[in-house]
């Protein structure tokens, strides 16, 4: 149905629901929750430059459950795992090459750079994205913690815990000053961190 579709909601309507979303809470807050840097959303909330397909697509859809136009019963699960997944290749898409990470994840590499860009995929697509991401999902916290256990090796007991969020905290910033979400594993393991307001 077309009231589904998230490139039928207009831009002002989604710069509208931004403004109030951000308005009930902080843009930092919402930036968190879409899993977008605070300076695009609010690029995005202004009508700061032309939004890249991904961003547009991210929040259209964040949109239109809030307005209960996308059945959580149908495929919310799914469409969650989807965005997941488009926002941890492109933090793989950082690393190594379109062509690369194709031939990881069983796709071509246009096929992959369309998905990247905010495209709805082809079943084929979807079910071959979704089985990568599984497989990262499920070797991700293993390879995570082998390298947080090398880089505070020299921390003792009762300094590693508060040593891991700030490291975490920091890859997070890195990412989110250049516009970029940070990787799920981040995400994953600062969500419940305190982290203040800037300016706090």
């Amino acid at each position: 149905m077309a009231e589904h579709d998230w490139r039928a909601v207009p831009m002002e309507t989604l710069r509208a629901w931004v403004r109030d979303e951000s308005a009930k809470d902080s843009i930092r807050s919402l930036a968190e929750m879409l899993g977008i840097g605070r300076t695009t959303l609010t690029h995005f909330m202004d009508g700061v430059g032309v939004p890249h397909p991904r961003i547009r697509r991210t929040v259209a859809l964040a949109y239109l459950r809030s307005q209960n136009l996308v059945p959580r019963e149908d495929g919310a699960d799914t469409l969650d795992r989807l965005e997941a997944a488009r926002k941890h290749l492109i933090a793989a898409n950082e690393q190594e090459s379109i062509r690369v990470l194709a031939s990881k994840v069983g796709l071509g590499a246009s096929t992959l750079h369309s998905f990247l860009d905010g495209a709805d995929p082809q079943p084929r697509t979807r079910r071959k994205v979704l089985d990568w991401y599984a497989g990262q999902m499920h070797a991700a916290p293993d390879r995570v913690q082998s390298a947080l256990d090398v880089l505070l090796e020299g921390m003792s007991e009762d300094e590693v815990d508060d040593a891991r969020t700030d490291l975490l905290l920091a890859v997070a910033k890195l990412y989110e000053a250049r516009g970029k979400p940070p990787p799920s594993w981040v995400q994953a393991r600062t969500e419940s961190a305190d982290v203040p307001e800037d300016g706090a």
